[in-house]
C-alpha cells in the first residue's frame, strides 16, 4: 500500500466536501491508504437533485455473523455477545487479509465522507461499524488494535457536532453511542489497567456532554 495523503487522496470524494476543512482532517485519516480511497472511490458517484449533489459510495458489507458447525448452544450465544468474532469476520470477508486496521481506515473514510460530505448513507455505516467495534469484548490478545481504534474514535469524537449523537432524527436510540462506548470502556479498563488515549476520550466525553454523561447508560433489560 502507498501512504494517503488526505488533501490528494481524497479527490474522489471532492465534489462533497467542503475544500477549506480538507488540510484539518489529515491527522484523523492515519489509518487510510490509496488503495482503501480506489477501492470505495470507484464506487463512488455523485447524483444531481436541482441545485443539490449527493454521493453515494459502496461500503463493506457487514453481513450476518458466520456460526461454525458443531458448536454448543452457550459457545453460540458467546459468539452473539461478543462481537469480534464477527468483526474479524468482516475484514476477511471483504478485504481477503486477517489485517484488520484496514477496517479502521474504512471507518475513518465514512466518517469523513458523512460529516464533511453529508452523506447520509455514510454516517449509517460509521455508526454500523462503531456498533461492531464497541460491541467486542475478548479483546485481551488485541490491545494494540483496539488501542488504535480508541485514537481513531478519539479524533472522531473532537469534530462531530453534539447533535449527531443525541438527536433522535439520526439515532434510533434518544442517545446514540453513550451506553455501548460506557461499557466497551469499562471491558477496556479491567483488561488494559493503563491507556492515555481512554483517559483523554472520557475527558472529551465530560466536556462535550457534562461529567456525568456516563449516567445515560441504562439498566439492564430483564426478560
Amino acid at each position: 500500500t502507498q501512504d494517503f495523503h488526505f488533501m490528494a487522496g481524497i479527490a474522489p470524494f471532492s465534489r462533497c466536501m467542503d475544500a477549506a476543512l480538507v488540510s484539518e482532517w489529515q491527522s484523523g485519516s492515519d489509518f487510510i491508504d490509496t488503495e482503501l480511497v480506489a477501492r470505495f472511490g470507484s464506487a463512488t458517484s455523485s447524483t444531481h437533485q436541482g441545485s443539490e449533489s449527493t454521493c453515494e459510495s459502496k461500503w463493506s458489507s457487514i453481513g450476518k455473523l458466520q456460526i461454525p458447525t458443531g458448536l454448543s448452544p452457550f459457545e453460540v450465544s458467546r459468539l452473539h455477545l461478543d462481537k469480534i468474532t464477527h468483526l474479524f469476520q468482516v475484514v476477511r470477508r471483504n478485504y481477503g487479509t486477517t489485517n484488520e486496521q484496514i477496517l479502521l481506515g474504512e471507518l475513518q473514510l465514512c466518517f469523513i465522507e458523512f460529516l464533511l460530505g453529508q452523506n447520509y448513507e455514510a454516517f449509517l455505516h460509521w455508526r454500523e461499524l462503531l456498533e461492531l467495534f464497541l460491541g467486542c469484548t475478548g479483546i485481551e490478545n488485541h490491545q494494540t488494535f483496539f488501542t488504535q481504534f480508541l485514537q481513531v474514535l478519539h479524533f472522531q469524537i473532537k469534530q462531530i457536532p453534539n447533535d449527531i449523537l443525541v438527536d433522535p432524527i439520526f439515532a434510533d436510540e434518544p442517545i446514540f453511542l453513550i451506553p455501548q462506548l460506557t461499557e466497551f470502556l469499562t471491558i477496556y479498563s479491567e483488561i488494559f489497567s493503563s491507556c492515555p488515549v481512554r483517559d483523554s476520550l472520557e475527558r472529551i466525553m465530560s466536556e462535550k456532554f457534562g461529567p456525568d454523561w456516563q449516567s445515560h447508560l441504562e439498566g439492564p433489560t430483564i426478560v
